[in-house]
């Protein structure tokens, strides 16, 4: 049985950090993602632009404010693991 992951990188990633199963993953570019389990009902009950609407709108903030600097990826993953979901990263951005 798997988990799905949330992972987000880039001016918004904070708000990957308020969730408390968050970890830190880094990819094959050296870049650093920060990604964290949601449950598979709201993977399954919201459309991609649900998940990201709250980043869209904390990158639009940064942009008011000048704060903006490279936007925000955002990427959902179904693992068996944390293990599975470096190796998905990995392969995703190589």
């Amino acid at each position: 049985m798997g988990l799905y992951y949330k992972c987000l990188r880039g001016d918004s990633e904070h708000l990957a950090l308020m969730e408390s199963d968050a970890v830190a993953v880094v990819d094959a570019r050296g870049r650093t993602w920060i990604c964290y389990p949601i449950d598979g009902e709201d993977v399954e009950n919201l459309t991609m632009l649900g998940h990201v609407s709250e980043v869209f709108a904390a990158d639009a903030t940064a942009r008011r404010q000048g704060l903006s600097q490279q936007g925000t990826e955002v990427r959902i993953y179904f693992c068996e693991g944390e293990t599975e979901l470096y190796e998905k990263l990995l392969l995703d951005t190589e």
